[in-house]
């Protein structure tokens, strides 16, 4: 069987995803270790993962993975989409937050698992940034 190797998001939508991240869209258990000079992607990597999974992942055959990573005094999850087919294809809208840490603190691709989202419907944040990106504001 062969099998047609995956397409990527188009980056206008990548773009437009993007555009809308930043600390507005941040949960309370990741504010407080945002770093001083981070990046509009810090801590949004669940919503735009979230967002970009309902818009265009799901339909070409990618899914939702996290991995585990230190925050320092804590663990995170950081969430990212794998091809279900080549999992060695991912697509991480958020990874430029981690050129502020040190490479201890980086996540490991290779160690995410499969993980569903909280909610089978885009959550609240996820479809604010879903609706922006359509042009519903």
């Amino acid at each position: 069987m062969s099998h047609e190797s995956p397409k990527c998001p188009p980056d206008s939508l990548t773009e437009a995803i993007r555009a809308e991240l930043g600390p507005h869209l941040i949960t309370k258990k990741y504010r407080e270790f945002m770093p001083k000079k981070a990046k509009p992607s810090w801590g949004c990597c669940y919503v735009a993962t979230e967002a970009l999974y309902h818009m265009w992942g799901k339909a070409n055959g990618f899914e939702p993975v996290r991995v585990s990573y230190s925050l320092g005094t804590q663990t995170g999850s950081h969430w990212f989409l794998r091809h279900g087919l080549y999992m060695n294809h991912v697509i991480d809208l958020t990874a430029d937050q981690f050129t502020i840490l040190p490479p201890g603190r980086v996540p490991k691709y290779a160690d995410a698992v499969g993980c569903g989202f909280l909610t089978k419907k885009p959550s609240k944040r996820a479809q604010q940034i879903i609706d922006a990106v359509r042009g519903k504001k």
